[in-house]
């Protein structure tokens, strides 16, 4: 098994940060790193995740975009193993059992999506005088938020692709419904 690793925000790209999460995930297989796209482009992907399934042989057998389905992505490995002579394999399922960041959502709950705190794709920005892209600025929140609306507190700089803190304090709020978010 080999991992690709495209990244889709600026912080992916830092070799270290992979490697940290690797760690943290007890990913033991090599990753390759695709910070040009090369990989991505050359399967006109258009999803994170991705996951291609390919045989002994070389051939794209199954693909899967987006999270979930555990069940048929292991067994379609199994049958790659079992179809490529591997005899030791194992031909039960293992039970997928995440937590915290790895724990799948409640879709019936969620009502809030994640979002981007970069001025490129973020939505529903709360804080007054709404954003000054590429200068530092103090915000403040907002007397009300509704739901899926978030603001900054403190002095911030937000870029196409991040917002920074410029001093040592400040703070995000966002009004969601889900068991976590992304942002």
């Amino acid at each position: 098994m080999v991992g690709v690793h495209t990244p889709e925000f600026p912080f992916e790209k830092d070799i270290d940060n992979v490697r940290r999460a690797a760690k943290y995930m007890r990913v033991d297989y090599p990753i390759a790193i695709d910070s040009d796209y090369a990989i991505w482009r050359a399967f006109n992907n258009q999803y994170w995740p991705a996951l291609y399934f390919i045989d002994a042989q070389g051939r794209i057998r199954h693909h899967k975009f987006g999270e979930g389905d555990c069940e048929q992505s292991e067994r379609t490995i199994q049958q790659l193993l079992n179809e490529a002579g591997i005899k030791n394999a194992r031909h039960e399922l293992v039970s997928v059992q995440g937590r915290g960041a790895e724990a799948p959502a409640d879709w019936a709950s969620l009502k809030s999506p994640g979002t981007y705190v970069g001025y490129e794709l973020t939505h529903n920005f709360a804080s007054p005088g709404g954003a000054a892209p590429n200068k530092p600025r103090a915000y403040g929140f907002p007397s009300e938020f509704t739901l899926n609306h978030w603001a900054l507190s403190g002095h911030w700089t937000i870029t196409k692709g991040a917002a920074a803190l410029n001093k040592a304090t400040g703070r995000i709020a966002y009004y969601f419904h889900a068991r976590d978010l992304n942002l």
